[in-house]
């Protein structure tokens, strides 16, 4: 999924991620959401509240995890 950096908002960039696809994803991701934004990923057995970015940092470890559920980010 691709995660922005402003609030922690996620959303899918393809419906079966495959490691290879890795460096198109990031692309993609930053261009719909600015260099900032992360690629994260979970196993098929996983869910959002496990999911790592492609350095292996937990996204509950993210400065603005789950931030766009308390308020709206200007940008």
């Amino acid at each position: 999924v691709c995660v922005r950096a402003c609030d922690g908002y996620y959303f899918p960039l393809r419906h079966s991620a495959w490691r290879r696809n890795f460096a198109s994803d990031v692309k993609s991701c930053r261009n719909a959401c600015g260099e900032e934004a992360r690629l994260y990923y979970y196993p098929v057995n996983g869910s959002i509240d496990t999911m790592t970015n492609l350095a292996g940092r937990p996204y509950s470890e993210m400065p603005n995890v789950f931030a766009y559920r308390k308020s709206l980010v200007s940008g």
